[in-house]
């Protein structure tokens, strides 16, 4: 059985979400409706079945696929690894436990016949959950939180099967070049990513706008408090959801602001959107020393302080966090994000 949840093609946020500004648009219902979606199989597939007597030996593979450009997966993979979790009674995820009392982290090992990373697991009871595997550097220290070769996720029902099969994703390191062209910041924990699903956070390139330097725009809504946006890590899309909504009786208007910028753009088909407060600090912790940002300068949040005022970060300077006027003259750099 092959699993690949949440994995579906992503469109221009601003032409997903409101078709230009044009109005609210079936585009955006889909990407809600998606995510929405994604949440409930996934909270949907990690129900514990009470039914049934243990102990329950499931079988693991994740596995390559072939047509793919892999180089050498054996060698740069030192570690193999799979985590099994379940919806708690708090809707939670928790992770199962095994006949001997220990937590499910069960160590695969790469099968060269069908290239996969197979491995075998007995659980002290039967259930319905979700198993994230992770393919770690080679020589990295797993306190370390080392660098992710290949990752891929699968649903275990041990009352319909008791083994388990599904594809593996390509990783990657944090400050390496992502798949759009920009550098990966940050990576989620296993649980992270079986709740949100998404695993990865990427900067947009240096030429994401079309120019070599980052382009300056205005926060808009000024004299609004919005209420529609928080500084929390992980918020930064739907703050800039919850904005381009606000805006899009006034499409003109919009295009100009922080959030018009970063939905509109142009660097391949994927969604993105102004990254929160939260999310610009990480950016900060993670590549102030890489190229593709302003010198000393300071980047819109999509996190607003007042009515009058917009969080900005000093990215590739000191890292400060400054409250500044949403005033129309006032003009800050801007660098969208998006997750995947």
């Amino acid at each position: 059985m092959e699993v690949q949840l949440c994995d579906g093609s992503k469109s221009n946020l601003l032409g997903a979400y409101m078709n230009k500004c044009k109005g609210w648009t079936s585009g955006a219902v889909i990407r809600i409706v998606s995510l929405m979606f994604c949440c409930m199989v996934i909270m949907a597939g990690c129900t514990d079945i009470s039914e049934g007597e243990g102990p329950v030996t499931v079988t693991i593979a994740m596995r390559l696929d072939n047509s793919r450009d892999l180089s050498d997966p054996v060698e740069e993979v030192g570690r193999c690894y799979a985590e099994v979790y379940r919806s708690s009674a708090e809707g939670d995820l928790e992770q199962l436990v095994t006949t001997n009392g220990g937590s499910v982290v069960v160590e695969l090992t790469f099968n060269e016949e069908d290239s996969s990373w197979t491995g075998t697991l007995e659980l002290a009871e039967q259930c319905n959950g979700m198993i994230a595997a992770v393919a770690v550097a080679a020589g990295a220290d797993a306190q370390q939180e080392p660098a992710t070769r290949y990752y891929g996720m699968g649903r275990v029902n041990t009352q319909e099967s008791t083994s388990v099969v599904f594809p593996a994703k390509k990783g990657y390191a944090l400050q390496e070049e992502g798949p759009s062209g920009g550098y990966v910041f940050y990576e989620q924990t296993n649980k992270e990513w079986l709740m949100t699903g998404w695993r990865y956070l990427e900067a947009a390139p240096a030429d994401w706008f079309g120019e070599s330097i980052d382009p300056m725009c205005i926060w808009g809504f000024n004299n609004r408090l919005t209420q529609v946006t928080s500084k929390e890590f992980g918020r930064g899309e739907r703050n800039t959801i919850g904005l381009c909504v606000l805006g899009e009786s006034d499409p003109d208007t919009l295009a100009k602001t922080a959030v018009g910028h970063c939905s509109d753009a142009s660097c391949g088909e994927c969604i993105w959107y102004l990254p929160s407060e939260d999310e610009l600090t990480c950016m900060h912790t993670q590549l102030a020393l890489l190229d593709g940002f302003a010198e000393d300068g300071f980047y819109w949040s999509s996190t607003e302080s007042d009515e009058y005022h917009a969080m900005c970060v000093n990215i590739a300077g000191s890292g400060e966090s400054l409250s500044v006027s949403k005033a129309l003259n006032n003009l800050v750099y801007v660098k969208p994000i998006r997750n995947f």
